[in-house]
């Protein structure tokens, strides 16, 4: 499926099909949720190794910005691997991706900039790719 047009979308467990996220508050959506904003979102269900298993591929691009209760991170495109559990986000070559995080709330926030973010949330590691700046990092807090 794919949504265009100033998309707005959440992600994070529901009870139900008829449970209502919020799209505005990451903070209603708990540590799992997250809301994403884009220009076009595609959503693929695609089939796993283990039999009978799927999972969900998401593709987000333009204007794309995505929050959540540890991170916020900015990109022209953001891919997510449900089944890898792994978000990237990119640049275009003229804007680069930028990824915001606390360690904890209340904390001191971390900034990267680079070409390509790739952000593992259930782990909280993260990777860089054509890395521009990194502000605010402790050394425990990226992990190549």
């Amino acid at each position: 499926m794919t949504f265009n047009d100033r998309v707005h979308a959440a992600y994070a467990p529901a009870e139900s099909w008829q449970t209502v996220l919020d799209t505005e508050d990451p903070d209603k959506l708990g540590p799992q949720g997250a809301i994403l904003h884009c220009d076009r979102l595609t959503v693929t269900e695609m089939k796993t190794p283990i039999e009978g298993k799927r999972s969900m591929e998401l593709e987000a691009a333009g204007n794309t910005v995505v929050e959540s209760v540890e991170f916020t991170a900015r990109a022209i495109r953001m891919t997510y691997a449900e089944a890898k559990g792994l978000l990237v986000f990119e640049g275009d070559g003229r804007n680069d991706a930028r990824l915001f995080r606390q360690q904890q709330l209340g904390g001191p926030a971390s900034e990267a900039t680079a070409r390509r973010i790739l952000y593992w949330p259930k782990t909280k590691r993260w990777k860089v790719d054509g890395m521009r700046t990194v502000m605010g990092v402790e050394s425990t807090s990226r992990r190549p």
